[in-house]
């Protein structure tokens, strides 16, 4: 049965994801001008939505991306000439003018609560990881249906969606997980090789990329650290990058039969519905399955390379609530 896209019950804090979708039939469309168009659309919805894309890898036939959702910030805090810069970075300017415009129309008329439902439809769609992945897939559907002569969904089933613990150590896991799928699939020997990916990027001076994989560096007991220093100062995007790389080049370094030997472990990186601590799991999971359920029926864990793997496979419903 379809449930409801779930989040973690304190949204007060920020939260990432790590998201993956199919094509329909797992046809395999994605060519070189489609991953480039799809890395550009994704790039698009990210400057639009405030969620912030830390990793990702465009495979022939399914994607993954982990993102990172800031709170959701309150209305004022994004006025409507942010509102309007940011609708240029997904729609053509002369869609953002009628948008304008109809905001000046109800200026004029003193309709103050029409000013603010017309900007609250579109502040609805920021800092939310369902709302990110409904834009960008259907931006990219309108696209490639458009140069194919298609009609029709794009995409196989609801998009599966996973909350990591906002760890340092986790997250890193994760990334790790989704740069390193070009090496399982035997499509390269290293990561960089694959040109789309978070990596690859940032390996070949991508200043997204490298932002993104900074970012992961900065998380440490489910807050994010204060960043004090930009990216371009004091190279402190590349001490993140060459840490990541570090990080990289052990996982296939330590194990030359990647695809066998770790597969258990990215098994449950990409079926668990919570990945991080034991402390997270219960917290976040387990411990709201409400009373009569058996405490550890649906905590499994595996000892890896790097310590014990926590992952939760509970029912959603009962684990999470809806976001309002």
């Amino acid at each position: 049965m379809r449930v409801a896209r779930c989040y973690l019950k304190d949204s007060g804090v920020e939260q990432v994801f790590h998201v993956m979708s199919r094509v329909v039939d797992r046809q395999k469309i994605f060519g070189e001008l489609e991953k480039e168009k799809f890395r550009r659309v994704m790039r698009q919805v990210e400057g639009f939505s405030g969620c912030e894309v830390l990793t990702y890898c465009i495979m022939g036939n399914h994607f993954h991306i982990l993102i990172k959702v800031p709170p959701k910030p309150k209305a004022e805090d994004v006025p409507a000439a942010e509102v309007f810069e940011r609708l240029g970075r997904i729609y053509p300017g002369e869609w953002v003018d009628r948008f304008r415009n109809q905001i000046e129309i109800y200026q004029k008329a003193g309709q103050r609560h029409l000013i603010e439902d017309h900007l609250n439809k579109v502040r609805k769609r920021m800092y939310d990881v369902s709302e990110f992945m409904k834009t960008l897939k259907q931006r990219y559907t309108q696209w490639y249906n458009k140069e194919n002569s298609r009609e029709g969904t794009l995409w196989e089933q609801r998009l599966k969606c996973y909350i990591v613990e906002g760890d340092t150590k986790h997250i890193q896991r994760v990334a790790g997980y989704i740069d390193l799928n070009p090496v399982r699939a035997g499509i390269v020997d290293q990561p960089e090789q694959y040109k789309y990916s978070g990596y690859s990027e940032a390996v070949f001076g991508g200043k997204m990329a490298l932002i993104g994989i900074q970012k992961i560096y900065h998380f440490q007991s489910g807050q994010p650290k204060k960043v004090s220093v930009p990216l371009e100062k004091k190279g402190v995007g590349k001490r993140s990058f060459n840490t990541y790389r570090r990080y990289i080049l052990s996982k296939i370094k330590a194990d030359k039969h990647l695809k066998e030997f770790e597969k258990k472990e990215f098994d449950q990186i990409s079926n668990g519905l919570l990945i991080g601590s034991y402390e997270f799991i219960q917290n976040h999971g387990v411990n709201r399955l409400g009373s009569g359920y058996p405490k550890m029926q649906e905590t499994r864990f595996i000892l890896t390379r790097e310590g014990y793997l926590f992952y939760f496979r509970g029912k959603r419903r009962r684990v999470y609530q809806k976001r309002e």
